[in-house]
């Protein structure tokens, strides 16, 4: 994997859609770390805290559905 790039294979299979747009911080290799909002390709959102590229701390996740999960989270799983 090259610097700046995020690795989202890693996450759970509910959370492992590819992202569409980022908006938030990033550390100084690019890598999305700190607050930011990920729109997912299939409509989910996630807005809270991030780490390595990852959902990581607290955070809202809403799946195109509609159903919502707001709590913490640890390295891309719930």
């Amino acid at each position: 994997m090259a610097t700046g790039e995020s690795n989202f294979e890693y996450l759970e299979p509910v959370l492992c859609d590819l992202v569409g747009a980022f908006t938030g911080d990033r550390d100084e290799d690019k890598n999305y770390n700190g607050k930011g909002e990920m729109k997912m390709r299939n409509g989910s959102l996630y807005v809270g805290d991030i780490k390595a590229g990852l959902f990581h701390g607290t955070g809202k996740f809403t799946w195109p559905d509609n159903v919502i999960y707001e709590g913490t989270f640890v390295y891309g799983t719930i």
